[in-house]
């Protein structure tokens, strides 16, 4: 037999250290001398003893020839009962369980961490047998087991669940490790519960996983479903310019068969592309990750399309490529060409008929001047006289017909009362106070004489602004007031009402609130039929005094009426 050698490898040497002082010496017996040791040696290959986990001994064997697997045998063979007489007394420094029983199962011997196992100490458990420890599913495995290990079959494997404590289990794998002698094998097992445990999770995280990639083939097949039939062009195109997916909405689109259009890349479908142009355009669309593009488009059969291209950066695993939504936006682009077009001639009417309706309030306002004067003028005249006439007949009619005195003295009454109106009248249609005191005051007056004549409690804050505002802004901000008093009379059906006139930073102020009824303001302000003259007429105020106007109202609430406008507002 060719030379050969053993070498003991111990991961920890302290407590095996015996086995190697008493092993080594045994092989060199078998013909591995010092002078056959120092010869140059074939290549040496490592094999692990299949029982003893990882800090068992290792075994290196030379490479002998064809008959290596007989010389390896042999090798075994000569070296087991020393491998017999080192785990004989079962230290309990083993990192196995190491015990041996007879075939009907008793424990002759068993080494301390087999007990710790148990749950107890060794000397308590020899002469047991070891189905107390086992649970009942397990006791026909193992005693089959231990039977194949007795008669000397090739060494077997099996896992048996051990009880350890009351309600507790431990999976052990137990390995035939030689029959003693006759009747009696020497086990080793190792604690296997963590590593069981262990691939039960790792079993169920790969179900788990399969799950997952099922429903993400299954998304993935609707996803290409939904971008196979979508109503829009869908492109995937690579940096080189071919194009990697494309749907049957964008061979609509642009106007090739399916056929065609397998054929072509980026540069068939767009001329003015050069490739620099295309790269400079995939590296800003790298930096963007997104875009929107509006490229007009001649289809093969010459009809003429603006089509919108949404284009987005896409990278997964170092693949890059551009996915892009094409849809056609021609009508969409004609129809905001349309809207544009009647936005700009409507907004051209709305100024127009603004202008119109400036022009209609300072007609009315020129008017009502002038019915004023002639108010004023003639008949206001007309009736003074008259009134001075009826005193003189007074005084010239006999004392005696004291029936005449009393009728004339009504009539003169009578005369008086047409003749405040008529002020009143001329007052309203053309507020002569305002040239007479100013805005502020004229205002003032205002609100006290309606709150007289109506009966109504007014509480009022006017700043003086006669000096800010030219006179034109002045009749406008007089008539806007009292456009407010007249719906206020008309439909509030107020006790009471305030107006406080203000003026900071440039902007004067004006509100005006009632607690009378109310009304729903935003109704109003969206069905035109609501709207009467007097909301007209205000806006038209407050657009002539460049300014903004304001109605808060809710049912049961009362109104409040507010208006802004710069100062120095040109009319």
């Amino acid at each position: 037999m060719h030379a050969h050698e053993f070498c003991l490898r111990i991961n920890r040497p302290s407590p095996y250290q015996h086995m190697a002082d008493r092993l080594i010496p045994a092989v060199q017996r078998q013909g591995c001398t010092g002078q056959q040791a120092s010869k140059k040696k074939p290549p040496q290959e490592k094999l692990r003893y299949p029982h003893l986990s990882s800090q068992s001994v290792d075994f290196r064997l030379p490479r002998l020839g064809p008959p290596l697997f007989k010389e390896r045998l042999i090798s075994l063979q000569s070296v087991q009962p020393f491998l017999s007489e080192i785990a004989a007394p079962a230290p309990s420094f083993y990192p196995f369980c190491c015990i041996t029983l007879d075939h009907e199962g008793r424990i002759h011997t068993i080494s301390q961490h087999s007990a710790t196992l148990l749950g107890t100490e060794a000397q308590c458990l020899i002469g047991k047998s070891i189905y107390e420890f086992v649970t009942k599913k397990s006791v026909p495995v193992l005693s089959t087991f231990l039977c194949k290990a007795l008669s000397g079959e090739a060494p077997a494997t099996v896992e048996v669940q051990l009880r350890t404590a009351p309600n507790k289990q431990r999976r052990v794998r137990i390995d035939a490790f030689e029959p003693c002698q006759q009747g009696i094998c020497r086990l080793i097992a190792f604690d296997v519960t963590e590593h069981r445990m262990l691939e039960h999770k790792i079993a169920a995280h790969i179900e788990q996983l399969k799950k997952m990639l099922s429903l993400q083939d299954i998304a993935l097949q609707h996803v290409r479903f939904a971008m196979d039939f979508a109503p829009v062009g869908v492109l995937c195109i690579e940096k080189n310019g071919s194009i990697r997916y494309f749907n049957a909405g964008a061979c609509s689109l642009f106007g090739f068969s399916l056929k065609d259009f397998s054929a072509l890349c980026v540069f068939d479908l767009f001329p003015s592309y050069t490739p620099n142009t295309w790269i400079r355009y995939w590296n800003r669309l790298k930096h963007q990750r997104q875009a929107i593009y509006l490229y007009p488009f001649t289809r093969p059969c010459g009809t003429a399309a603006m089509l919108e291209f949404q284009c987005v950066f896409f990278l997964l695993d170092g693949c890059e490529a551009v996915y892009t939504f094409v849809r056609d936006v021609t009508e969409y682009i004609n129809a905001q060409s349309e809207l544009k077009k009647r936005a700009e001639e409507l907004h051209h009417s709305q100024e127009q008929l603004r202008q119109l309706s400036a022009r209609v309030i300072k007609a009315q306002d020129a008017e009502r001047q002038r019915l004023a004067r002639e108010l004023h003028d003639d008949l206001g005249q007309s009736l003074a006289l008259l009134k001075v006439q009826l005193v003189s007949l007074k005084r010239n009619m006999n004392s005696l017909n004291a029936a005449l005195h009393t009728e004339c003295k009504k009539i003169a009454d009578y005369v008086d009362e047409i003749i405040e109106n008529i002020r009143r009248m001329s007052r309203d249609l053309s507020p002569g106070v305002l040239e007479d005191l100013g805005i502020t005051e004229a205002l003032r007056i205002l609100f006290r004489d309606f709150a007289r004549h109506n009966k109504l409690v007014v509480t009022q804050s006017i700043t003086k602004i006669d000096r800010l505002l030219d006179v034109d802004a002045q009749i406008n901000l007089y008539r806007f007031c009292q456009e407010v008093l007249t719906n206020i009379h008309k439909h509030a059906h107020a006790h009471s009402f305030s107006a406080s006139l203000t003026c900071r930073k440039g902007v004067v102020m004006l509100k005006i609130a009632d607690d009378g009824v109310g009304f729903d303001a935003n109704r109003v302000a969206l069905e035109s039929k609501h709207r009467g003259m007097g909301l007209t007429t205000l806006r038209e105020r407050a657009c002539m005094l460049k300014g903004t106007y304001s109605i808060y109202s809710t049912p049961g609430n009362g109104t409040c009426v507010s208006l802004r406008f710069p100062v120095g507002a040109v009319t």
